[in-house]
């Protein structure tokens, strides 16, 4: 029964500790994304503000069309960079919970193990 509760109470730490990892991890990923959107509202603002004040010609059209390519680009690679986070955040918080299965598995085989003898 002590071995019962033992193994319950590193079940019950094994998963504080995975979520915290997450919580963590999706602390850090949500810091990002608002400080992105910042970025990206006050960046936005700044090129509005620079094609309202410029004629309309082809070379400024040319111009604005490869800002506005370079700011696709930009915001492709923050999207690959947050769900790179995500993913980091629920890899560590898996191994956490994986880890405790592992040990659980050995400590049913040895107790298994010790039964049979």
């Amino acid at each position: 029964m002590e071995a019962m509760v033992t193994a319950y109470q590193k079940n019950v730490a094994a998963l504080m500790e995975a979520n915290k990892a997450a919580m963590a991890g999706y602390q850090e990923l949500y810091k990002r994304q608002v400080a992105l959107v910042e970025e990206g509202l006050a960046k936005t603002k700044d090129q509005i503000h620079e094609m309202q004040s410029q004629p309309m010609n082809p070379d400024h059209a040319a111009k604005n069309l490869e800002v506005a390519r370079a700011s696709v680009e930009k915001v492709m690679g923050d999207m690959r960079e947050l769900a790179e986070m995500a993913q980091q955040a629920n890899t560590e918080a898996f191994n956490i919970i994986k880890s405790r299965f592992d040990e659980a598995m050995g400590e049913v085989k040895a107790a298994s193990d010790k039964a049979g003898s």
